[in-house]
């Protein structure tokens, strides 16, 4: 399984700057990007417990074969890593982007439509 970058599409971020887009467009694209990325964190949760449920499994297993501390401790750190980063690639770009195009372009609608 690929983990997708999601990012603001160009020809949107271009409307955006060129103010070609009315506040009730704007407002309707909000709602649909609001209702995705709500989606999309649905997803990310539900993957995030996935892992979770394998790094317990994973721990049981290796205090069964008697694992040492340090080597749990770097695995739970990486796995926390990829956690961070998954949240940043599906979400956070994403979000930070719209939001900082938003403020830019159409300051009077930020805290109205921003994710």
């Amino acid at each position: 399984m690929m983990m997708r970058i999601r990012t603001l599409n160009k020809d949107f971020k271009s409307s955006m700057r060129e103010h070609a887009l009315s506040d009730e467009e704007l407002k309707q694209a909000a709602d649909e990007m609001k209702a995705k990325q709500k989606k999309t964190f649905i997803a990310y949760v539900i993957g995030i417990i996935i892992v979770a449920v394998l790094m317990v499994a994973a721990y049981i297993w290796e205090q069964v074969n008697s694992a040492t501390p340090v080597e749990l401790s770097v695995a739970v750190l990486t796995i926390a890593v990829f956690i961070v980063a998954g949240y940043f690639v599906s979400v956070g770009i994403f979000k930070i982007q719209f939001n900082g195009e938003l403020k830019k372009d159409y300051p009077h609608l930020y805290d109205e439509c921003k994710l």
